[in-house]
């Protein structure tokens, strides 16, 4: 069931005053589907909190759970953690069938500065996955897009430039010219 904003806070409050032996019902709680996801979120981050690092290798595991919410809270905890040795989980969740996923995703590997994933943020921009409209002369882009040519820019994404040039200058793009722009100037 869905928890209101007071029933949050109080649980918030416990969590945090948890301790290890809290673990195996929080473990409990992430693996069984009885529990709504919002709780499982919740769990999830309260044994990454106890555990810190430790809780790494059994959170990633998570990455590849069907619920959208766990791999997402996942994802959270590695980049809270900078665990840069997950980047080709990361890289795959890039392509995930969830926008908040596929944002996430992004947003953890430029967080964690991984330059090598450069070619797989910029085949984002060509997923159709990532645009309301997609057609030959129409290019409607999600606002996943602008996060891709942050990243492009913060990650100084140099070898993508005369594409993106190209690209400025092509009517299918034109919702995101000067976003394009922008990106082309930073590089």
């Amino acid at each position: 069931e869905k928890l209101d904003s007071k029933s949050r806070d109080k649980i918030k409050d416990v969590l945090l005053k948890l301790d290890n032996k809290s673990v195996p019902t929080l473990i409990e709680i992430m693996k069984s589907a009885k529990y709504p996801d919002q709780s499982r979120w919740m769990a999830t981050m309260s044994l990454a909190r106890i555990m810190g690092k430790k809780s790494l290798p059994f959170i990633k595991k998570f990455l590849h759970h069907p619920s959208w919410m766990m791999r997402l809270s996942s994802l959270k905890v590695i980049r809270m953690f900078k665990d840069q040795s997950s980047s080709k989980e990361l890289e795959t969740l890039l392509f995930d069938k969830s926008l908040l996923v596929r944002a996430e995703a992004l947003e953890a590997l430029t967080a964690l500065n991984m330059k090598t994933s450069s070619s797989k943020i910029w085949k984002m921009f060509f997923d159709k996955k990532n645009y309301i409209k997609f057609s030959k002369d129409e290019m409607i882009p999600s606002d996943i897009l602008s996060k891709v040519l942050k990243s492009i820019s913060s990650l100084e994404i140099r070898e993508v430039k005369p594409m993106l040039e190209k690209m400025a200058n092509q009517k299918r793009f034109k919702s995101l010219k000067s976003e394009i722009q922008k990106t082309i100037n930073k590089l």
